[in-house]
């Protein structure tokens, strides 16, 4: 890990711990002192070639130790740093996360866990590093571990929120949430886990009579609509396609009405302005557009239509491509969107792109034959006049 990327990280912590020393509550003021002068000896330490190839021996001494066989069957404990080591090193995984830089991130976590620093965010910062890095089973195992060793239900709770929302690992998101559900069967957070559940295997009649009994158990309940605005938003997300490129759209009308309909119950539910934005993203995005590339196309349809009306049959004719024309010229704005991804529109959309694209055609070839016949005819008048 080089030093440049450690100063980095610990500037930005102790800007951040700079910021709360001036904090109206006297406990606040303490707390940021302590983390700054604990930075502060980070920084000597880390920052320092000799005194960090000094910490980096005791640890490998530390670890060493474990390793190392002895006549006693135990193994002995392995001497964990308190106070600035250990928040200093959980502190800077935690910042390298932040700003992603994973693999640094997962080397600073991984030393505090050799020197036996048993935190839970340490776990956290690993799991989610091997989540960026798309690597889930390692995630679900690291958390999955730290659940094993600390028995924490708030860690526990976690692991079905990355199952079900990061690690797309329902199954094992359910067998947890049986668990949880049977210690702590009326917990706000794991009755909407166990809903968003029931809405990721689109069984929402089943998500919809749990949602009703809850809120009619527990009106005052306030956290819960917070929870399940979550959760629907969740499921809303679940119809956005995401294109190699780093680019998201919507890849059909079906998924585009599911995207609508999730995004408003997620706002019915408990309204803020985050859901609100997404609502009226989903609503601009089911709107139309109409297709200016098909306008020189419609025009000549209608003036074909309005010249043939005497001769009924073709009149009629030419009024029905003209009808289908108008209809499918205005695109819904999630089609536009995805032709920056797919390059082409649907089915009607296309077959109407392309009937105005060959009538425009031919107004225009037919245009430049008559002015090159009108030109040649010129050409033989004066000929002929000379």
């Amino acid at each position: 890990m080089d030093e440049a990327a450690l100063e980095k990280a610990l500037r930005t912590l102790k800007k951040k711990w700079t910021t709360r020393t001036n904090a109206a509550d006297l406990e606040k003021r303490q707390k940021a002192e302590r983390m700054i002068a604990l930075l502060n000896e980070a920084s000597r330490i880390l920052c320092n070639k000799e005194d960090r190839a000094d910490y980096d021996r005791k640890l490998n001494r530390e670890k060493n130790k474990q390793t190392a066989p002895t006549i006693n069957t135990e193994t002995p404990a392995p001497v964990m740093p308190t106070g600035s080591g250990a928040e200093a090193l959980i502190s800077m995984a935690e910042s390298f996360y932040e700003h992603g830089s994973y693999q640094q991130a997962l080397e600073t976590a991984a030393k505090a866990l050799q020197a036996g620093i048993d935190d839970p965010r340490l776990f956290n910062v690993v799991s989610m590093c091997y989540a960026e890095n798309g690597d889930y089973e390692r995630a679900y195992a690291t958390m999955y571990d730290a659940v094993a060793r600390t028995q924490d239900p708030d860690m526990k709770a976690r692991l079905i929120f990355l199952c079900l929302r990061l690690y797309q690992m329902p199954q094992r998101a359910r067998a947890l949430l049986d668990e949880m559900l049977h210690d702590y069967p009326d917990t706000n957070m794991l009755v909407a886990y166990d809903i968003e559940y029931d809405l990721y295997q689109n069984n929402e009649a089943m998500a919809e009579a749990k949602l009703a009994d809850y809120r009619q158990a527990y009106p005052e309940d306030r956290e819960f609509p917070v929870y399940m605005q979550s959760a629907y938003i969740a499921k809303a997300d679940t119809y956005i396609t995401e294109h190699a490129s780093g680019g998201e759209y919507i890849a059909n009308q079906a998924a585009m009405d599911n995207y609508l309909k999730y995004c408003t119950k997620a706002d019915a539910i408990y309204s803020d302005q985050g859901s609100r934005d997404k609502l009226a993203y989903a609503q601009t995005l089911n709107k139309t557009t109409f297709n200016k590339d098909n306008l020189g196309g419609l025009c000549v349809s209608v003036i074909l239509t309005l010249c043939l009306l005497p001769t009924i049959i073709g009149g009629l004719a030419f009024a029905a491509i003209s009808a289908f024309l108008i209809k499918f010229s205005l695109i819904p704005n999630w089609m536009i969107l995805r032709t920056d991804y797919t390059e082409s529109y649907d089915g009607p959309y296309k077959i109407a792109h392309v009937i105005c694209t060959i009538l425009w055609g031919w107004i225009k070839w037919s245009w430049k034959a008559a002015v090159a016949i009108f030109d040649f005819i010129l050409q033989m008048m004066f000929a002929f006049a000379r």
